[in-house]
C-alpha cells in the first residue's frame, strides 16, 4: 500500500510556531494588538492570518521574514515516527507531500529533509511545493491520504481513488463531514485501516 502524509500540522505541530511568530509580526511590524480571534472551522492554510485580520500582503511579508525560522523550529507530533515505522515494516510505501514553498535553490527541501532525519521520520519520497495534491496522489497511485487541510482532503476525495483521513487540529475541529474520516492522532490510522 501507498501512504501520503502532509507535513505541516499533520506530522508536525506547525501551528504553535506560526502563531507565536504571527503574534510577534502583528505587534512589531503591523502595529496590531496581536490578539487572535478564535478560528476553529478554517478550511484555509492561513488560519492565523484570518485570526489576525491580515491581507495577502501581510501574509507574504510575514513568510518572507520568518518562513525559514518557522520550519526549522516546528516539533514533531506524538507517535509520528513510531506509526510510520510500523507502516514501513509492513512493506508500505511512505510519501510526504507538502505545500511548503520552494525558495532559493533547494533550501526548503534541505531544511525539510534535515528535520525529517533529525526526528527519525522515514519516507520513500518527499514532494515539496505541491499546490494541487490530488494530482500527485493520482500520479503516484496513493491508497491512503492523510492531511489537516479540509480543502486538500475534499479535493483528494473527489478527484482520486485514495481513502482520505483528516487530522483534527485546533483550526479545523468544528468541521464535520461524513465523507472524510477525521482522526485526532496519526497513530489512529493503524486502527482505521
Amino acid at each position: 500500500m501507498k501512504y501520503a502524509f502532509d507535513l505541516d500540522d499533520t506530522l508536525s505541530d506547525t501551528a504553535t510556531v506560526i502563531n507565536e511568530y504571527a503574534v510577534k509580526f502583528d505587534k512589531e511590524f503591523l502595529n496590531g494588538d496581536g490578539k487572535m480571534k478564535v478560528i476553529d472551522d478554517s478550511v484555509d492554510y492561513y488560519y492565523f492570518a484570518e485570526a489576525l485580520n491580515w491581507n495577502k500582503d501581510n501574509i507574504r511579508e510575514f513568510f518572507k521574514q520568518y518562513y525559514l525560522e518557522i520550519i526549522e523550529k516546528v516539533k514533531v507530533k506524538p507517535l509520528v515516527a513510531e506509526t510510520i515505522d510500523k507502516l514501513k515494516k509492513k512493506n508500505n510505501k511512505i510519501y510526504i507531500i507538502t505545500a511548503r514553498r520552494k525558495r532559493e535553490e533547494n533550501e526548503i527541501e534541505n531544511i525539510t529533509k534535515k528535520w525529517l532525519d533529525k526526528n527519525k521520520i522515514y519516507y520513500d519520497e518527499l514532494y515539496i511545493n505541491a499546490k494541487e495534491k490530488f494530482r500527485l496522489v493520482n500520479e503516484l497511485g496513493i491508497d491512503y491520504f492523510i492531511d489537516d487541510s479540509y480543502k486538500n482532503c475534499i479535493e483528494v476525495l473527489e478527484k482520486t481513488k485514495a481513502q482520505v483521513f483528516m487530522i483534527e487540529t485546533e483550526f479545523n475541529k468544528q468541521i464535520k463531514d461524513n465523507k472524510i474520516k477525521i482522526i485526532k492522532n496519526i497513530n489512529r490510522i493503524l486502527k482505521e485501516i
